[in-house]
């Protein structure tokens, strides 16, 4: 698999995840892949009258950081990738997962 071939498969992940791809640049060089910019997911929530509370805001924040975990993993799991490197303007990986960066 050429580097053609990966960065097309590293796209089709981010837009089957729902991530608006239009605020990343996505780099295949020699089989390693750079991902950086903003990462933006659309989630469907329904629409409630009133603020959102501290819990639906931390349960939209879990679901952001399952659909980066989902993606770093099935990125991995194109197999002929030698490294995978995430420069996120707003999410950063720690070596317990993923945390918001403060701005």
């Amino acid at each position: 698999m050429d580097d053609g071939q990966i960065l097309q498969q590293v796209r089709a992940i981010y837009v089957r995840n729902a991530v608006d791809t239009q605020f990343l640049q996505i780099d295949v060089t020699s089989k390693a892949v750079f991902v950086k910019g903003v990462f933006t997911v659309t989630i469907y929530k329904p629409k409630k009258s009133g603020p959102e509370s501290a819990a639906d805001v931390t349960k939209l924040k879990d679901e952001v950081r399952r659909t980066l975990r989902n993606i770093e993993q099935q990125i991995i799991a194109i197999g002929e990738i030698k490294s995978l490197n995430f420069e996120y303007d707003n999410w950063m990986r720690s070596p317990t997962g993923w945390v918001e960066k403060r701005v």
